[in-house]
């Protein structure tokens, strides 16, 4: 017999006017989570229970209340700007709610929105101006966008051409800016004029054949089915592509297209990689030989905030951009074939195939791991905030360098983090764990291998941030699901890092310190909930 879980959820970070956790939200995420999605302050999750949606944080940012009723139940997927949350159903109808100028108040489409049935939903995450939701219609294709009209919540310009090629089939987002590829693969843009939402100068290019369109923070990139690409928005983003730069693009088909947050880089056919954009990270000038299809070819494209690491097929590893941010990797060496990496916003660090942990980039930021070097064996995986990284190794530890303001330094919470953490997650401020508490007579490394709760954790975080901790409490025979038992979450570093003493706040190191953790979770510092949207974002 496995009883009821119990859920206790602690928030802290922003303690100001924090709404208090109430018995419903307790009751709805009892039976596990589906997805966690929050914005500038507030917390939206859908529990497994009739895929149920519960809000919770600070009440001033006026996105902590949930949607109407009906919109409570039977939800799919929530996605966020700053400060507003869109709610897309298992039905397909949509609901919004937050902050007007961030796309909370849908009044002007509410309508559609109940009567139509849509299957994707997108949004720029914004500013400090807005920004805005977009809604794609299943069956026609049709766009319906609200928020900020500058941001993307204003679509008249061409909602009409879109319909009249027969609707959308994508829709790709900058920070500010949609782009639209319609069933006749032409793209429309709308949003945000200097970054990439007007497309005039090239819309004779967008015309036709366009099989796919990448997206930085200010700048689009189409990819037409001939190889060809066409480039629009802010110039010092990549939005134009210099002459030169253009007449290696013509030589050989583009296969593929890669973006940081301020350039591209394409790769063609022969394997050469081409980059413009940023002033740094657009330029390859110092590492165009190894570059060259000529060599060998690319495996796996890795960026971060200004600079590009390329690992290719024959193990060797180029850089470039900033050379205090990571562009330049020649001072480390590796003692083993790289496995992977994984990106702070101004440094890198590579998983060898050996266990070992190599970094390079900021110093300050993640990019010496000197002081914590020692432990860096038989690591398991890496995760990153904006400015640290955090490991686990083989028998659950985690060690974490970089700022310490930002999750580099996790001793505080070092009893809590004890054997059996699975893997790191962090948001852009700092990083959180989940834990899974024994049974009675159970062992939690073998449940653990069972557990099938899915966690998402998707978020939008400029500033200040709201931290949360989750705890299922619950009693169960080995033979039960793992999914059933207990999980919390808590979080260190700079948004929250410290547990005790803040004001308003619940005192959670009794709650921590009472479970072992098997992973920590970092949340999206972009907001972008799907891979084919992410971009870096950064205020």
């Amino acid at each position: 017999q496995v009883r009821s879980p119990k859920a206790r959820i602690v928030s802290w970070g922003m303690p100001a006017r924090l709404r208090d956790i109430d018995n419903h939200i307790i009751n709805v995420l009892a039976d596990g989570i589906e997805q966690v999605a929050s914005n500038l302050c507030s917390f939206v999750a859908i529990g497994k229970l009739n895929n149920s949606l519960v809000t919770w944080g600070n009440t001033s940012c006026n996105s902590f209340e949930p949607p109407p009723a009906m919109f409570r139940n039977h939800a799919r997927k929530v996605v966020s700007t700053l400060k507003a949350f869109a709610v897309l159903r298992k039905d397909g109808r949509v609901s919004s709610w937050g902050s007007q100028s961030y796309g909370g108040n849908h009044s002007t489409v509410r309508n559609v929105l109940l009567s139509k049935r849509f299957n994707v939903i997108s949004r720029t995450a914004g500013d400090l101006i807005g920004g805005a939701f977009c809604a794609l219609e299943a069956d026609t294709g049709a766009i319906v966008t609200w928020g900020h009209p500058l941001k993307g919540g204003d679509s008249s310009t061409v909602s009409h051409a879109i319909r009249a090629e027969g609707g959308a089939l994508n829709i790709s987002s900058s920070a500010s800016s949609f782009a639209a590829i319609t069933r006749n693969s032409s793209v429309h843009t709308w949003g945000y004029r200097v970054g990439g939402g007007d497309s005039q100068s090239v819309r004779h290019l967008l015309a036709s054949e366009v099989a796919k369109v990448y997206a930085n923070n200010f700048a689009f990139v189409a990819l037409k089915r001939n190889g060809s690409v066409v480039a629009w928005g802010n110039f010092f983003y990549g939005g134009y592509i210099p002459i030169d730069t253009r007449r290696e693009l013509e030589s050989s088909a583009v296969v593929e297209v890669y973006s940081c947050s301020n350039a591209f880089a394409a790769v063609n056919k022969q394997g050469t990689i081409i980059a413009w954009g940023g002033v740094e990270s657009g330029d390859t000038t110092s590492v165009r030989a190894e570059l060259s299809g000529n060599k060998t070819k690319l495996k796996q494209m890795f960026s971060n905030t200004n600079s590009f690491a390329a690992l290719m097929k024959d193990g060797s590893l180029v850089t470039w951009g900033n050379k205090d941010q990571g562009g330049d990797h020649h001072y480390v060496s590796f003692d083993a074939p790289i496995k992977t990496i994984v990106a702070a916003d101004n440094a890198y660090a590579a998983i060898l195939e050996n266990g070992n942990v190599v970094c390079w980039g900021s110093q300050g930021q993640g990019g010496d791991a000197q002081s914590v070097n020692l432990n860096l064996r038989n690591i398991q995986t890496v995760d990153a905030s904006c400015c640290a990284f955090g490991a686990v190794d083989r028998d659950g530890r985690v060690i974490t360098w970089g700022d310490t303001r930002y999750g580099g330094d996790s001793r505080t919470v070092s009893g809590k983090l004890r054997l059996g953490v699975d893997r790191i997650f962090s948001s852009y401020y700092g990083m959180s764990a989940i834990a899974y508490l024994d049974d009675d007579d159970g062992d939690h490394h073998s449940d653990r291998e069972n557990l099938k709760m899915a966690l998402i954790m998707t978020t939008t975080i400029i500033g200040p941030f709201v931290c949360c901790v989750i705890a299922f409490q619950c009693w169960s025979k080995r033979t039960r699901a793992a999914y059933e038992r207990l999980s919390s979450i808590g979080y260190f570093g700079g948004g929250g890092g410290n547990m005790r003493n803040r004001e308003n706040t619940q005192d959670i190191s009794n709650i921590i310190d009472s479970v072992p953790y098997v992973g920590i979770r970092r949340q999206s510092d972009s907001g972008f909930e799907d891979a084919d949207d992410f971009i870096r974002f950064r205020s």
